[in-house]
């Protein structure tokens, strides 16, 4: 055929088994007629070493990034994702074919992108420490998720050439917080003065309508052991009730 073939070979040597390179081609002379066969051997077993150990460790890598919890993201300068963990599946419903390709913030609220598109330039421009945000996502079921991203600049970096970014889903935390801010609000807007204690008696909580009452301020308040506030005889047994997990009614 008078091509040029290239194999691999493995050979034993007094120094152990060695791999080369082996190249072989047509030998042609002045007349430029096929007159032999030319070989050339290049010892690639560091080589092979360096291929395997990348090997093990991008495999493994590759396992811990595609079991993690977590969603790793790269991507590019211009905002498209070049590659995106398996486990966006279980957070947004979308395979990585249908996110790989895309921008980045066309996934992102309409309300949280300038502030996403801010934080991302200035990552671009500003290589160093990590940044740190929260954003809504787009699922394919139309729901948005709440996530809390680290985006890493490593653009420079020849192996990577991307801006890291490492998700987490948030979205109960967020309706936790949500929540606790109705009920803070049902509190300090109530008429009602409501405070709370720990178990040694002292005061952690004290709304505006306990001031008005107690005649005393929060600040005033706190850390100070309730019982101050009634009579001796009644506040023990309060006190001794509470702890045995029983409630108080019409304590007057």
């Amino acid at each position: 055929t008078e091509r040029t073939l290239g194999y691999e070979l493995t050979l034993d040597t007094p120094k152990g088994k060695r791999v080369a390179l082996v190249q072989k081609g047509i030998y042609r002379n002045h007349q430029n007629k096929p007159v032999g066969i030319i070989g050339i051997a290049r010892d690639i077993t560091e080589r092979k070493k360096d291929e395997e150990k990348i090997r093990r460790s991008e495999h493994h890598f590759r396992a811990l990034i595609e079991r993690s919890a977590d969603v790793v993201t790269l991507v590019a300068a211009d905002g498209t994702i070049l590659y995106i963990s398996p486990s966006a599946r279980e957070f947004c419903g979308f395979s990585t074919e249908e996110l790989v390709g895309t921008n980045a913030f066309f996934w992102v609220h309409p309300e949280d992108t300038p502030t996403a598109q801010k934080g991302f330039r200035t990552l671009y421009e500003n290589a160093g420490s990590p940044l740190i945000g929260e954003f809504r996502y787009l699922c394919k079921s139309g729901e948005w998720k709440w996530l809390e991203a680290t985006a890493t600049n490593r653009l420079d970096d020849p192996s990577v050439r991307a801006i890291v970014v490492n998700t987490r889903d948030i979205t109960e935390r967020k309706k936790s917080e949500q929540e606790l801010r109705r009920f803070e609000a049902i509190v300090e807007s109530s008429l009602d003065g409501i405070f709370s204690i720990d178990l040694e008696g002292q005061i952690t909580s004290w709304n505006p309508a306990a001031s008005k009452i107690f005649g005393a301020s929060g600040e005033e308040m706190l850390g100070r052991d309730f019982k101050t506030l009634f009579p001796e005889k009644t506040a023990r047994s309060v006190y001794a009730k509470m702890l045995r997990g029983k409630g108080i009614e019409n304590c007057e």
